[in-house]
């Protein structure tokens, strides 16, 4: 059951609202805000519907690992390579299909990985 929907605005106001609760990790509002425009500039302007997770869909959490530092200066193109190897990786691991992506950390660009990973999925 689908609860909500989230497009590119609601990927701003996640963005800010990780950035505000984060605890030092999880990537700077800046460089989330740079990916998000990066993103909307790809021209996608559909909805990532989003809903309780169920216990048995095929799922990982999903993030990006390293150091604030490096993060500097990440691109869409970055955290789409990160997120087509973890995915890759899983079903490679586990010989199933992923469904389900769930945020791991409060943070501005952690936040959003999940969303830039379904929203190709979701009709634009």
């Amino acid at each position: 059951m689908v609860n909500d929907c989230y497009g590119i605005a609601d990927l701003k106001y996640i963005t800010a609202g990780a950035a505000i609760l984060a605890s030092g990790g999880g990537g700077s509002c800046l460089d989330a805000g740079n990916i998000i425009k990066e993103f909307e500039a790809t021209g996608w302007n559909g909805a990532i519907p989003i809903q309780e997770y169920d216990g048995a869909t095929n799922c990982c959490v999903l993030a990006m690992m390293g150091s604030p530092d490096a993060a500097a200066n990440m691109t869409l193109s970055d955290v789409n390579h990160s997120i087509a190897n973890t995915i890759s990786t899983f079903e490679q691991a586990t010989g199933s299909v992923l469904n389900c992506v769930i945020p791991v950390e409060i943070g501005a660009i952690n936040t959003i990985v999940p969303f830039l990973a379904a929203a190709p999925l979701m009709p634009a």
